[in-house]
């Protein structure tokens, strides 16, 4: 089995974490929705600065990050990979500026108990319980 190191960011606004559907044209979960996230190409907090800025558009100082965590395991049996998934946990500040790049084809503001509800990338619920302390 392959390990994949990547980054996740959970976004709020007002009580609620953005979700994004993944483009059609992406070769991993095309029409899944997922979070902020990219591969880890270095340090992870950098990294999560520059997705941010990349898929939707925001600068450093339209964000806060609120919190991060340990890697989470999320296993696709079926690719064979493991994702070593790097969690991030933020709030905009200004979603005015939020414009999705060529990588997510649409974007939702959703209640952290509904994000169950959607045909999501594996493990969203998984890293997003472990980030807010859920995990049972």
């Amino acid at each position: 089995m392959k390990t994949i190191p990547i980054i996740t960011c959970f976004l709020f606004y007002e009580g609620k974490v953005l979700l994004l559907r993944r483009s059609s044209t992406l070769r991993s979960y095309p029409g899944k929705w997922g979070a902020v996230s990219g591969y880890l190409e270095g340090d992870p907090v950098e990294q999560v600065y520059r997705e941010i800025k990349e898929e939707l558009g925001l600068r450093n100082s339209d964000i806060k990050l609120l919190r991060s965590s340990s890697p989470v395991s999320v296993v696709d049996a079926q690719k064979d990979i493991e994702w070593k998934v790097h969690p991030f946990l933020g709030e905009i500040i200004n979603k005015e500026r939020l414009v999705l790049n060529w990588e997510n084809d649409e974007f939702r503001w959703v209640d952290v108990k509904n994000v169950k509800n959607f045909n999501t990338v594996p493990g969203l619920m998984k890293v997003l319980d472990h980030l807010l302390g859920l995990e049972t």
